[in-house]
């Protein structure tokens, strides 16, 4: 409140390996109430498989495939429902990732695909009427092949729309590439 201190909240979970099956949503509030106390809320897929029902949500604060510090790529494909981040999806930063996404309803103020040299191959897929935006607020953008070596691709497929309110930046440093098609 007013005056006051606010303790902030939030987590990490990073499927490393294995199989996490979620009968129902991956949230960083309440149901229907985005709590505004969190704000690292984080789920990173590092390897393994996560099966979420289709039609369910994930709404965190980053979503991260490929992200950071694991042992191998992170790939998901995710059919109906929403996928939300409050702050960033990052498919591949220091290995490869994939994203997949088919008639789902998704966003993110910040997304990156293909951060580094190391996640050089990394691609997001929009099909099957799937809409997504990037809404960017302050210095956030969209950035397709980040820096040196880096190399992501963005296919928009089967009538999905990609909205990006703001700045796209396609190989942005040295020899990065980024496509979207």
């Amino acid at each position: 409140g007013a005056g006051g201190t606010t303790t902030r909240e939030g987590g990490e979970y990073r499927l490393n390996g294995g199989t996490l099956t979620v009968a129902g949503d991956i949230i960083e509030g309440a149901v229907g109430d985005q709590n505004n106390n969190i704000d690292a809320a984080q789920f990173k897929i590092q390897g393994g498989t996560l099966i979420v029902n289709d039609g369910n949500t994930i709404h965190v604060q980053r979503f991260g495939l490929g992200d950071d510090g694991g042992t191998a790529a992170g790939s998901f494909t995710k059919t109906d429902g929403i996928l939300r981040s409050s702050g960033t999806t990052i498919v591949g930063n220091n290995f490869v990732g994939e994203l997949t996404l088919n008639n789902v309803d998704g966003g993110a103020a910040n997304m990156i695909v293909s951060n580094t040299g190391n996640s050089s191959g990394s691609f997001f897929t929009l099909d099957n009427g799937t809409t997504y935006e990037v809404t960017q607020t302050g210095t956030n953008r969209f950035d397709v092949g980040n820096q040196n070596g880096s190399n992501g691709t963005v296919n928009i497929l089967g009538g999905s729309e990609l909205t990006i309110n703001g700045r796209i930046d396609l190989g942005q440093a040295g020899n990065a590439q980024g496509h979207i098609n």
